[in-house]
């Protein structure tokens, strides 16, 4: 319990770290006179990051643990904030991006998996669902208070960055002050094998994974929406401050995390990712045509407590479907996020240029409908996979 406990606090601050960026970074490149389309691509570096990194943080977790991965994950925010500020150079913002997403690529999965792998199948979605909400209370509280800090003068732009930098070095601290128990080590006292180190295997996804992986990605365009974009939408509709939409996303994803989480173990799997999918589409649609405050925070929080839900219980699915590959199975989950939202951003960047906002945000609803496709497929390998192992 007191790594669960530690690597919780860790998370916290880290995201307090990353979050923070949905405030500064795209308003630093509106700044320097970017246009939409290089902002898209800018922002949506997660996709490169999460391709080269993502599986390969999941075999390294299988092979060496978690603590190095956390280590260089706080590394990589660290240097990937801190530079934004000293350059305008389109290319180089696109690289310093990739930092910050390679960090939270390994971050997220470290942590995540050591999460995993203290916990039990019968409670593995409710762990996993408390274990996220660090991350929802930084994002609840850390853009509203930055906001605050920017608008009056407490804190300039490229100090934003800065403090940001010095959060992911303060998570850091958390993690090497003293050594985390070994991701092997299971709940029930077992351990699992070391897995070597397969360069080969690193981008194969194994055929029971694509199913998940393809629903994530769907489901996950409406937190690409929101988390690349929503800045945007705020200042363009003239919405302020832009960070209390952060607050209402953090405060719903919270609620839901905390209300519901309990059930994403025992309710019927079908109504889960249905129920999430028509509250996501919600919330887009509240989006692509608010422009008010209240219809905006509305929108928030339907995005937010839909992706409370949806997301842990396809992280719980994945090691379902990959149990002695826990590592592995949760890269694989955070893989088709992050393809999501990376490819998202470049997709929904090059709509936002040619339509503008409201046709964005009816694209990303369009394509998070289709998960509806997908679901029935993944109850009845949900079904079986259940069925063998009684």
């Amino acid at each position: 319990m007191k790594d669960y406990n530690r690597v919780w606090l860790a998370t916290l601050i880290f995201f307090a770290g990353y979050y923070a960026l949905i405030l500064p970074l795209p308003r630093y490149l509106v700044s320097i006179g970017l246009p939409d389309w290089q902002i898209g691509v800018i922002m949506g570096a997660t996709v490169a990051a999460s391709l080269i990194f993502r599986s390969l943080t999941g075999s390294l977790v299988d092979s060496i643990g978690t603590r190095p991965v956390l280590i260089f994950g706080a590394l990589a925010l660290t240097i990937g904030a801190g530079g934004v500020p000293l350059t305008t150079f389109a290319p180089l913002l696109f690289i310093l991006r990739m930092f910050q997403a390679v960090g939270y690529v390994t971050f997220t999965t470290a942590g995540t998996a050591l999460v995993s792998l203290l916990s039990t199948s019968d409670n593995r979605g409710r762990r996993l669902a408390m274990f996220a909400v660090s991350a929802n209370i930084a994002m609840a509280l850390v853009p509203a208070l930055l906001d605050f800090c920017l608008r009056n003068g407490l804190l300039s732009q490229e100090g934003a960055f800065w403090f940001i930098a010095c959060m992911a070095l303060s998570a850091l601290g958390i993690v090497i002050i003293r050594p985390l128990r070994g991701t092997h080590a299971m709940s029930n006292g077992q351990n699992l094998p070391r897995k070597p180190l397969k360069l080969s295997q690193l981008w194969v996804f194994p055929r029971p994974l694509w199913l998940p992986m393809l629903t994530m990605m769907l489901l996950g365009m409406g937190y690409c929406a929101f988390f690349q974009f929503f800045t945007l939408l705020a200042d363009r509709r003239g919405v302020q401050p832009a960070g209390m939409l952060f607050t209402a996303y953090g405060i719903a994803i919270i609620i839901a995390r905390l209300t519901l989480g309990r059930y994403i173990d025992r309710v019927s799997f079908r109504v889960m990712m249905l129920g999430s999918m028509a509250v996501t589409i919600l919330g887009l649609l509240l989006a692509a045509f608010g422009n008010t405050a209240p219809m905006l925070i509305a929108a928030a929080a339907c995005i937010g407590s839909a992706g409370g839900l949806f997301h842990p219980a396809l992280i719980a699915h994945h090691v379902m479907v990959l149990p002695d590959q826990q590592g592995r199975a949760t890269a694989s989950a955070f893989f088709g996020f992050d393809i999501s939202v990376g490819i998202g951003a470049w997709l929904l960047g090059i709509v936002l240029d040619i339509g503008g906002l409201t046709a964005m945000y009816l694209v990303a609803a369009g394509i998070v409908s289709l998960s509806a496709f997908i679901i029935p497929s993944l109850v009845r390998q949900r079904q079986l996979i259940l069925a063998t192992r009684v």
